[in-house]
């Protein structure tokens, strides 16, 4: 006997001229801007920029000094100022989670605005901004860390969170699996019926989540339900890249149970896929660098018994 089982995606995620995917996964990056004696400055401009797609916001400190800039998507970001009569800061690898806030406070010293004061990333990962405990699972984890043998799964990783358990579903902090609420790139992908998770909310190859989100405690009012599964697809960036895989699962490999007389029963799990992002580039047309990207993943499962 022979059972063919195929789970096919196929995701194409264009991001043009810097628009938001969705308005619930933005984050921001927010400070106050001083000189060394500790006094706020206003009137600074402040520029942020995602590392990977050069798009850039700004915005100038208001007269307490503080700026916030928002509408950011998940990733690393660059952060510098301006201002005459005061060396140019510069801090590189500040990275910002799914709607998160992450603050960076500037301190400008005297000097010439064509000397710059770079800092390397040294913040700490805490939330500062709320009081929400979650948990970030990023594309690293979903590359290296171990997945089960019968199938590449999210959840195989978010379910190492703690109060996540998965008995019927997903249950969080003793809750029902019923009292979650999921979102695939800011749009909800709960079932109709309940609050679960649809088999078609996260689906797709593990590789094409840039990060997944658990939130578990103290979520903000725009999340009603007792925990949120949040996730963030990837996008292109001015670098092209990708990657391949293959898995497989072979009972010629498998060991017998001590008390059976024969060997493992058939089995061959065949486990593939790849993915490819990077600008548009359209030679002699288009050049796509800064403005359009894409991204594209193709997953595919062969199970045979018998």
């Amino acid at each position: 006997m022979i059972r063919r089982v195929s789970l096919v995606s196929f995701v194409l995620a264009l991001l043009t001229f810097g628009t938001p995917r969705a308005q619930v996964i933005q984050g921001s990056i927010l400070g106050i801007v001083t000189d060394a004696s500790g006094a706020t400055i206003p009137g600074v401009e402040v520029t942020v920029r995602h590392q990977g797609t050069n798009i850039r916001r700004s915005m100038v400190t208001n007269d307490r000094g503080e700026y916030r800039i928002g509408g950011l998507e998940a990733g690393l970001y660059e952060v510098s100022a301006e201002l005459p009569g005061f060396r140019a800061f510069r801090q590189t690898d500040v990275e910002v989670n799914l709607g998160q806030s992450r603050r960076v406070n500037i301190q400008l010293e005297l000097g010439e605005v064509s000397d710059e004061v770079t800092v390397g990333s040294s913040l700490s990962q805490i939330d500062t901004e709320s009081a929400t405990i979650s948990n970030v699972k990023s594309d690293r984890d979903y590359k290296q860390l171990p997945l089960s043998i019968f199938g590449r799964g999210w959840a195989n990783i978010t379910n190492v969170t703690a109060g996540v358990q998965s008995k019927s579903g997903f249950e969080v902090n003793g809750a029902r699996d019923t009292a979650n609420n999921f979102t695939s790139d800011g749009i909800s992908v709960n079932d109709i019926t309940s609050s679960r998770n649809t088999a078609n909310g996260f689906s797709g190859e593990i590789e094409m989540l840039q990060e997944v989100k658990i939130m578990t405690t103290n979520a903000s009012a725009e999340y009603a339900q007792v925990a949120q599964f949040a996730a963030v697809s990837r996008s292109g960036t001015n670098d092209l890249h990708g990657s391949l895989y293959w898995g497989n699962f072979n009972s010629y490999f498998s060991a017998r149970q001590w008390e059976s007389p024969t060997g493992a029963s058939f089995t061959n799990h065949n486990m593939f896929a790849v993915t490819n992002g990077g600008p548009i580039f359209i030679p002699g047309l288009y050049d796509g660098r800064d403005r359009t990207f894409y991204f594209f993943s193709y997953g595919g499962a062969r199970y045979r018994i018998g």
